[in-house]
């Protein structure tokens, strides 16, 4: 019959050493690449509330020149039915955004 071989005890703790090693590398690597994501997540972040800063920012400046076209999208898509004027006909629906729209053209011109 034949026996397993048996590493002696220095073989032993050299199997031992190694193993733990490649353990504590793949941790190190693990943990390196985490901080890594970490800033690029930072940055990232950074990036976006800069970006969104600067948009906001750019839509205060220019509100006078936005603000005519912001008012027509309002009108024709987001309002809901029958908030102004007339709403039981076509007819009254339609005097009132032309009402708006004549409102707000006077209005950034002034």
């Amino acid at each position: 019959m034949h026996q397993p071989t048996k590493l002696p005890a220095s073989g032993l703790t050299i199997a031992l050493m190694v193993t733990s090693t490649s353990v504590a590398l793949y941790l190190l690597n693990t943990t390196e690449n985490f901080k890594k994501a970490q800033d690029m997540m930072m940055t990232s972040q950074l990036a976006f509330l800069s970006a969104a800063s600067a948009f906001v920012l750019l839509l205060i400046a220019s509100f006078d020149q936005i603000k005519a076209p912001l008012k027509f999208i309002y009108s024709c898509f987001l309002k809901p039915l029958g908030k102004a004027g007339d709403s039981s006909s076509q007819q009254g629906r339609l005097e009132a955004f032309y009402k708006e729209q004549a409102e707000s053209k006077c209005s950034s011109n002034g």
